[in-house]
Protein backbone atom coordinates (compact mmCIF):
# COMPACT_ATOMS: atom_id res chain seq x y z
CA UNK A 1 0.00 0.00 0.00
CA UNK A 2 1.28 3.80 -0.53
CA UNK A 3 1.84 5.62 1.64
CA UNK A 4 -0.55 8.40 -0.23
CA UNK A 5 -3.92 7.75 -1.10
CA UNK A 6 -4.44 6.53 -4.73
CA UNK A 7 -8.07 5.83 -5.05
CA UNK A 8 -9.92 7.95 -8.00
CA UNK A 9 -11.60 11.01 -7.23
CA UNK A 10 -15.17 10.90 -6.74
CA UNK A 11 -17.55 13.50 -7.38
CA UNK A 12 -19.34 14.78 -4.14
CA UNK A 13 -23.02 14.08 -5.34
CA UNK A 14 -25.69 12.45 -3.72
CA UNK A 15 -26.09 9.39 -6.40
CA UNK A 16 -22.02 8.95 -5.45
CA UNK A 17 -22.59 9.16 -1.56
CA UNK A 18 -25.24 6.75 -1.43
CA UNK A 19 -22.81 3.92 -3.02
CA UNK A 20 -20.11 4.39 -0.23
CA UNK A 21 -20.48 1.43 2.32
CA UNK A 22 -21.40 1.59 5.72
CA UNK A 23 -17.85 0.62 6.72
CA UNK A 24 -14.91 2.13 8.92
CA UNK A 25 -12.18 3.70 6.94
CA UNK A 26 -10.46 6.97 5.48
CA UNK A 27 -10.93 9.61 2.92
CA UNK A 28 -9.63 13.17 1.62
CA UNK A 29 -11.83 15.74 -0.02
CA UNK A 30 -10.67 18.38 -2.09
CA UNK A 31 -11.92 21.19 -3.98
CA UNK A 32 -12.26 21.84 -7.79
CA UNK A 33 -8.90 23.34 -8.10
CA UNK A 34 -7.33 20.41 -6.58
CA UNK A 35 -7.28 22.07 -2.96
CA UNK A 36 -6.83 19.04 -0.72
CA UNK A 37 -9.13 20.66 1.91
CA UNK A 38 -9.70 17.45 4.54
CA UNK A 39 -8.32 14.32 6.13
CA UNK A 40 -10.00 11.80 8.31
CA UNK A 41 -12.04 8.95 9.37
CA UNK A 42 -14.58 7.58 9.93
CA UNK A 43 -14.49 5.11 12.89
CA UNK A 44 -17.08 2.70 14.47
CA UNK A 45 -18.96 5.57 16.64
CA UNK A 46 -20.23 7.34 13.11
CA UNK A 47 -23.57 5.49 12.88
CA UNK A 48 -23.17 4.79 9.08
CA UNK A 49 -19.67 5.05 8.98
CA UNK A 50 -17.80 6.73 5.77
CA UNK A 51 -21.19 6.73 4.28
CA UNK A 52 -22.78 9.37 7.02
CA UNK A 53 -19.77 10.91 7.47
CA UNK A 54 -19.07 11.82 4.44
CA UNK A 55 -22.71 13.08 3.35
CA UNK A 56 -22.40 15.38 6.60
CA UNK A 57 -19.27 16.63 5.52
CA UNK A 58 -19.89 17.63 2.30
CA UNK A 59 -23.14 19.51 3.23
CA UNK A 60 -20.88 21.27 5.64
CA UNK A 61 -18.36 22.56 3.02
CA UNK A 62 -19.99 25.25 0.99
CA UNK A 63 -18.24 25.05 -2.02
CA UNK A 64 -19.02 23.84 -5.50
CA UNK A 65 -17.10 20.78 -7.18
CA UNK A 66 -16.45 18.78 -4.29
CA UNK A 67 -14.59 15.49 -4.77
CA UNK A 68 -13.97 12.83 -2.56
CA UNK A 69 -12.15 9.58 -2.26
CA UNK A 70 -12.09 6.86 0.29
CA UNK A 71 -10.12 3.72 1.43
CA UNK A 72 -12.24 0.80 3.69
CA UNK A 73 -9.69 0.32 6.38
CA UNK A 74 -10.48 -1.52 9.69
CA UNK A 75 -7.10 0.23 11.26
CA UNK A 76 -8.85 3.67 10.06
CA UNK A 77 -6.38 5.46 13.01
CA UNK A 78 -3.21 4.17 11.74
CA UNK A 79 -4.45 4.95 8.37
CA UNK A 80 -5.09 8.29 8.71
CA UNK A 81 -1.62 9.09 10.51
CA UNK A 82 -0.12 8.23 7.71
CA UNK A 83 -2.11 9.86 5.46
CA UNK A 84 -1.85 13.18 7.41
CA UNK A 85 2.13 12.43 7.97
CA UNK A 86 2.52 11.69 4.19
CA UNK A 87 0.35 15.50 3.10
CA UNK A 88 2.89 17.12 5.75
CA UNK A 89 6.04 15.91 4.31
CA UNK A 90 4.91 16.68 0.77
CA UNK A 91 3.61 20.16 1.62
CA UNK A 92 6.62 21.54 3.82
CA UNK A 93 4.66 21.14 6.95
CA UNK A 94 1.50 22.35 5.60
CA UNK A 95 -1.74 20.60 6.52
CA UNK A 96 -5.13 20.60 4.83
CA UNK A 97 -7.30 23.67 6.28
CA UNK A 98 -9.84 21.63 7.74
CA UNK A 99 -7.58 19.04 9.14
CA UNK A 100 -4.99 21.79 10.95
CA UNK A 101 -8.70 23.33 12.67
CA UNK A 102 -9.21 19.90 14.38
CA UNK A 103 -5.30 20.34 15.27
CA UNK A 104 -4.39 16.48 15.21
CA UNK A 105 -1.93 14.92 17.64
CA UNK A 106 0.31 12.98 15.23
CA UNK A 107 3.85 13.37 16.24
CA UNK A 108 6.72 11.86 13.89
CA UNK A 109 7.72 12.24 10.28
CA UNK A 110 7.69 10.74 7.15
CA UNK A 111 9.90 11.13 4.33
CA UNK A 112 7.83 10.21 1.08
Amino acid sequence: MSAGMTKPWIDATSEAIIEIPVTTGVYEIRDKSGELLDIGYAGSREPFGLRSLLQRLVGEIETDGLQFRYEQHVQYHTRYIELVLNHRARHDGVLPQRVAERRPLVHGHLSP
